[in-house]
């Protein structure tokens, strides 16, 4: 069965590099769409123009635009003042010119102030035919003849002929301005192609014929020369080139156009599509059991212990809790040091002495604190506090542990952790305050100063933190009584 297995994912393997290589094989299909895109290499696509639009303005910049007229001229500063002094030459080259009003408004306006706007297109809706007073059509010819275009007098390349591919460049002005407009090229039939127009201190150049600026008539005999001539109209200075208002605007909509219009971005995405597809099928699969997860049983002791200490401290039952510790010490004397507590006399105390490598007198006190302890029925917090200290010295005695270091160093983390942020508010405080009195002055000074001042304290308040804590301490792991002699 696994044979049969590996034998059929092979075969499927073998198949998809058998397909991928037809497809990698097979000759590249040609785009005939006009697209007019400055990224385009097929032969309606512009992508030669915008290539040798550095030659036609020689040291002068190219820039693409992708937005709507109004955010090109009115974005920023710099748009706004391109907008305002009209030193550039924006160009349109589309199926279709079709701006809003508030973007043709902008034109209009940048037109006006000497900008230069040079637009080519086969069709204009009405409210830019309107204001520009001109009105398109095309006339039919047999598709195996040619149509030729050429420019008009006193332009040096006038007596050219440039000839172009049937039925591509068949529109023309039926309409325009004949007072106001002057005509600059014409076809075959002598109907104008090109006119310019005046608006204010700038021009619009309107153009019927924008396969006459494609990858293909390009390369056609002598055709760029046409194009350069079209192009030497306009003066030398900044160009916008349009990529907002080409046909489809496939940019918008496809998230992958880009991806898919270069091979190698292409290749990688199907590639990584298949094998994405392959680990799906040979090792999607689970291979065992999903192991459970078991959550460990919680430890709830520190929880219980902090119940039962705050029921102890809410009902003050001191007596209670010392007869306890007294019963766990006496618990711990039998199991560690294996000795007997019915009588607490001299060779008991003796021994306890010698294996817990403690002062006998310290020892001898701490079971007369016992003995009385048990006798009182109430005893207050601090005899509470001083016998515990006397059980926990006696047993860090047998550890090995000196109880009284151990107690400092946990005040000297404390009065340290109060040092260290005590100074870091003071240096911070310091600095603000200074930098702002070198600056400017005003009643933030007071806010730097209260920095200041709230570092001060917290190193008062660690350092007295500390001294109250290292006493307490000390007092209790000398055996002292932190308040006066008791009489338990």
């Amino acid at each position: 069965m696994k044979k049969q297995n590996s034998v059929f994912m092979l075969l499927i393997v073998v198949i998809l590099m058998i397909l991928m290589f037809a497809e990698y094989a097979q000759p590249k299909r040609i785009n005939w769409n006009p697209t007019y895109a400055s990224s385009d290499q097929n032969p309606y696509g512009a992508y030669i123009l915008h290539q040798e639009l550095a030659e036609v303005f020689p040291a002068q910049k190219i820039e693409t635009k992708e937005r709507t007229i109004y955010e090109s001229l009115k974005r920023d500063f710099k748009a706004r003042t391109h907008l305002a002094q009209g030193d550039v030459n924006y160009l349109f080259i589309n199926r279709l010119f079709d701006p809003n009003p508030t973007d043709f408004r902008i034109l209009k306006k940048f037109v006006n102030n000497g900008g230069e706007a040079f637009i080519s297109a086969r069709l204009f809706n009405k409210a830019v035919a309107d204001e520009l007073e001109i009105k398109t059509s095309y006339f039919f010819l047999n598709t195996k003849d040619s149509v030729s275009l050429k420019l008009t007098p006193p332009h040096p390349f006038a007596n050219q002929t440039y000839y172009f591919k049937p039925g591509t460049v068949t529109e023309y002005f039926e309409k325009y301005n004949k007072t106001k407009s002057k005509v600059l090229a014409v076809n075959s039939r002598n109907q104008p192609i090109l006119i310019k127009y005046p608006h204010g201190d700038g021009h619009f150049y309107i153009n019927t014929t924008p396969l006459a600026f494609a990858n293909y008539h390009m390369v056609f005999n002598n055709n760029a020369h046409f194009v350069a001539g079209i192009l030497s109209y306009l003066p030398r200075q900044t160009v916008f080139w349009d990529e907002y208002y080409k046909e489809g605007r496939i940019h918008d909509n496809n998230r992958l156009r880009f991806v898919f219009s270069r091979e190698s971005l292409r290749w990688a995405f199907w590639l990584t599509a298949v094998g994405l597809l392959l680990f799906i099928i040979f090792d999607g699969r689970r291979k065992q059991r999903v192991i459970p997860i078991i959550k460990p049983l919680p430890n709830t002791t520190l929880d219980f212990t902090k119940t039962v200490g705050q029921l102890y401290y809410q009902r003050r039952n001191h007596k209670n809790i010392a007869e306890k510790r007294i019963t766990h010490f006496l618990e711990f004397v039998r199991t560690h040091l294996y000795l007997s507590t019915a009588q607490f006399d001299d060779d008991f105390l003796n021994k306890l002495a010698a294996k817990t490598n403690g002062d006998r007198r310290e020892i001898a006190t701490l079971f007369k604190l016992i003995k009385q302890v048990k006798a009182k029925s109430v005893i207050s917090d601090t005899q509470l506090l001083y016998l515990s200290s006397h059980i926990d010295r006696v047993k860090a005695a047998y550890e090995g542990k000196d109880l009284s270091k151990v107690e400092e160093t946990k005040a000297s983390k404390q009065f340290n952790n109060h040092i260290i942020f005590g100074i870091f508010w003071l240096l911070m405080g310091s600095a603000a305050a200074l930098s702002y009195i070198m600056t400017s002055g005003g009643d933030m000074l007071y806010l730097f100063l209260g920095v200041v001042v709230l570092g001060i304290v917290q190193i008062a308040f660690g350092t007295s933190q500390q001294a109250k804590e290292r006493s307490n301490r000390i007092r209790l792991s000398r055996g002292k009584k932190p308040l006066k002699q008791h009489s338990l």
